[in-house]
């Protein structure tokens, strides 16, 4: 084992590293842009032995380990989930079954010195996505996260990394989008079915993973995924009975006695915009997301304060998928057709 040296580096900032991302479906590797961050761990079981006759601990055997990688990415154009879904560069829509596969991606962080120069890289390969979210909150700028599983990573030594030079980056798409350009639309997907007083919504979608191992190998076989397990969950304004008069059954329908809060309806439609804030107000749409068969999983009809505002929050799981072979949500560059 080397000797530690003293690093001719104080320290790095984030702006010294850079994320790829490559798809061998696609044979297609991105250089991310608009990331905030990207943290990878390992994440191994280890087991400490004891033995009789002894206070000491006599040894420790680990199993394969375990490559998660984070990342975080402010929301502008569509090029990172078309990579995660396998698409070509010229593709326009992608849906969540798009996602699974056995392993077909590898994340790469290259990093340089305070003098830029390249000085390394990361290499997490055969990752699968075991999970993606999308947040809209007021105040922020839109994100997205995701998580990778890998079975393989490493760190590459000066003079040794697979992209030894800087990769130009995104310099047309937004800097990041306010969720002043983005609109949710729930029971279908047209504008009269707009969501009033919405403060913050996140649609999240999870893909159970699980690591193969074998006797006789060190890594990991490979991993498995599931199918796709979407949520939306909302905060908005109270404000007249909306959204009541949406999401629950109208009793004595059309003369409303009252939202009956023991039949919940399901959503059996609905779209999430994102608008080009460069254009006049809800103009040009620059990414979309449509979204079927919601049924409610919990709520708070209501939660009124003392010297504060009363606020609703609701919690939808997607039920169903009503077109075949695409986990109920499909993504679109640009408006949904």
């Amino acid at each position: 084992m080397p000797t530690p040296s003293n690093p001719t580096d104080v320290e790095r900032l984030g702006h010294r590293y850079q994320v790829r991302l490559y798809d061998d479906r696609s044979a297609r590797t991105l250089v991310a842009s608009r990331v905030q961050s990207f943290q990878p761990s390992i994440q191994q079981q280890t087991e400490v032995y004891y033995e009789l006759g002894s206070v000491d601990p006599t040894g420790a055997a680990s199993e394969s380990p375990e490559f998660r990688i984070q990342l975080e990415e402010l929301v502008h154009d569509v090029t990172l989930d078309l990579i995660l879904a396998g698409k070509a560069a010229n593709a326009t829509t992608w849906n969540l079954m798009d996602f699974i596969h056995d392993g077909k991606l590898t994340a790469y962080l290259l990093e340089r010195d305070n003098s830029g120069n390249v000085k390394g890289e990361l290499e997490f390969s055969s990752c699968v996505l075991s999970e993606v979210g999308y947040r809209w909150q007021m105040g922020q700028p839109i994100s997205a996260a995701y998580t990778l599983m890998g079975r393989l990573g490493k760190h590459w030594t000066p003079g040794n990394e697979p992209h030894g030079s800087w990769g130009a980056q995104d310099t047309t798409s937004p800097g990041g989008i306010r969720v002043k350009d983005a609109r949710l639309f729930l029971g279908g997907t047209t504008t009269g079915y707009r969501i009033y007083r919405l403060q913050s919504f996140s649609l999240r979608t999870q893909f159970p993973a699980t690591p193969i191992r074998e006797i006789g190998s060190r890594a990991l076989v490979g991993w498995v995924v599931e199918p796709p397990r979407t949520t939306l969950d909302l905060d908005l304004l109270a404000a007249d009975a909306q959204p009541d008069d949406m999401f629950f059954d109208n009793y004595n329908s059309p003369s409303t006695t009252y939202y009956d809060y023991v039949n919940p309806q399901t959503l059996t439609a609905a779209a999430i915009r994102i608008y080009d804030p460069d254009d006049d107000e809800a103009a040009t749409v620059l990414r979309s997301w449509s979204i079927q068969n919601l049924t409610m999983q919990t709520g708070a009809p209501i939660t009124a304060q003392v010297r504060g505002v009363a606020t609703k929050r609701y919690s939808f799981l997607l039920a169903k998928a009503t077109t075949a072979n695409t986990g109920g949500v499909t993504g679109f560059d640009g408006d949904i057709v």
